[in-house]
């Protein structure tokens, strides 16, 4: 009763500017990574994307 039926969900082929602007909207700071299957591979955070942008930009 409590769960949402619509998940949001990433897939491994979106881009990381993408999840990201996923993550901003929806204000989270995880998202499950699915395949075409629907089947979980993995989960992205935040906190890597935010350490993946400063690694590029300060390199």
């Amino acid at each position: 009763d409590f769960a949402t039926r619509k998940v949001v969900c990433a897939r491994p082929d979106q881009s990381i500017a993408r999840v990201a602007a996923l993550l901003a909207k929806k204000k989270f700071k995880k998202l499950p990574v699915v395949d075409d299957e629907g089947k979980l591979v993995g989960v992205i955070r935040r906190s890597a994307i935010t350490k993946y942008v400063f690694g590029i930009l300060f390199q």
